[in-house]
């Protein structure tokens, strides 16, 4: 067992990095208390590890959970659509499936859509957010004003956990060619924060000379060439408190200034509505099961993972419509079995509800 906090202190021993900036002081912290630092996937190899063998077996889906649903095979080869990063495997129902090769490699950025079009279920947000980017640099990336009404000089992504804000724009953005610059802007609540970590990326549209900082495993001083239009990406902005008006007040001081396109996202609309009402707003609702299913079913069977449709939609409403969270969970369940049932599947979840 174990527990997770939000600030660190002389009793943690393990510190969580993601993909964007982690934030200088939490990383000094984190090497003066001498944690150790992981990546996404060394929590995913550790939680994997740790699974209850009795949850999850080698053992045949029972004839119940067959009955219910098309074999996983069936569905995996209805899927037209190439998937993501140029696998376009064609699976047949009597293909043998390789077991995945060892990696800690995340499957949600394994299968991570690479085009807007491929972004499940948000294709009409995904031609807008398009347009967004568009018009902002014809309208805004020079210092001539425009006649007429001025569009959005920023936008905001709402919805929860999972729907799919990040990869929308990530895909969009690889689309056009624009190159991403995420902050967490959770970790950067106070107006002073944000100006040192996130205005110097939003003062110049010329990127040739902009180098965006990395952070891995503690080490915050790793740089990346920008070789694009760079769009500035501020994660969860309602992670700011409502004694952080500072922090919100400077990020809408930040857009009608900035050189570059900003996008936010928010899990709760109602927190950011001080944004929402001066940027254009996409809500992300939760998607359907239907929606995602036949590319779930797909990446399962590439996987070697195999499972009927109704014990996936059981997986898919016990992590709450979080597509995120449910990739995730098919990984670690791969890391202990080859095939689960409806019944193993309502086990690990309440296994994993009780543990946590």
């Amino acid at each position: 067992g174990g527990m997770t906090r939000g600030a660190l202190s002389g009793k943690t021993t393990h510190l969580l990095c993601g993909e964007s900036d982690v934030g200088e002081k939490k990383l000094e912290k984190g090497k003066e208390l001498k944690c150790i630092f992981w990546k996404e996937a060394d929590l995913l190899q550790a939680v994997g590890s740790s699974l209850p063998q009795t949850a999850i077996s080698s053992a045949t889906p029972s004839a119940q959970s067959t009955a219910a649903s098309a074999p996983a095979a069936a569905a995996a080869a209805a899927v037209s659509k190439p998937l993501p990063n140029g696998d376009d495997r064609k699976i047949k129902s009597n293909q043998k499936v390789l077991p995945p090769q060892s990696g800690t490699q995340l499957w949600v950025d394994k299968y991570a859509p690479t085009r807007g079009a491929d972004v499940l279920g948000r294709g009409e947000s995904a031609k807008k957010l398009a347009t967004f980017l568009t018009s902002w640099r014809h309208h805004h990336a020079g210092t001539a004003t425009t006649s007429g009404k001025e569009p959005p000089r920023a936008c905001i992504l709402t919805g929860s956990p999972g729907t799919g804000k990040s990869s929308t724009i990530k895909a969009v953005a690889a689309d056009l060619g624009w190159d991403v610059r995420e902050f967490n802007a959770s970790d950067t609540r106070s107006r002073k924060a944000i100006i040192e970590s996130i205005a110097p990326a939003t003062s110049s549209f010329a990127v040739s000379s902009l180098l965006a900082k990395s952070s891995s495993h503690g080490k915050s001083n790793a740089t990346r060439q920008v070789t694009g239009p760079v769009v500035v990406v501020l994660e969860e902005v309602d992670g700011m408190t409502r004694n952080d008006s500072g922090g919100m007040a400077e990020i809408t001081r930040m857009v009608t200034k900035s050189r570059v396109p900003i996008i936010c996202t928010a899990n709760d609309d109602y927190k950011v509505r001080s944004l929402t009402d001066k940027m254009l707003h996409l809500k992300f609702p939760k998607l359907r099961f239907e929606s995602i299913s036949r590319r779930f079913m797909q990446i399962c069977e590439l996987e070697g993972l195999t499972m009927q449709e109704n014990t996936l939609r059981r997986l898919f409403e016990e992590n709450n419509g979080d597509v995120r969270l449910l990739l995730n969970t098919l990984q670690v369940i791969r890391l202990g079995a080859s095939n689960l049932s409806y019944d193993q599947a309502g086990e690990l979840m309440s296994t994993s509800k009780k543990s946590a």
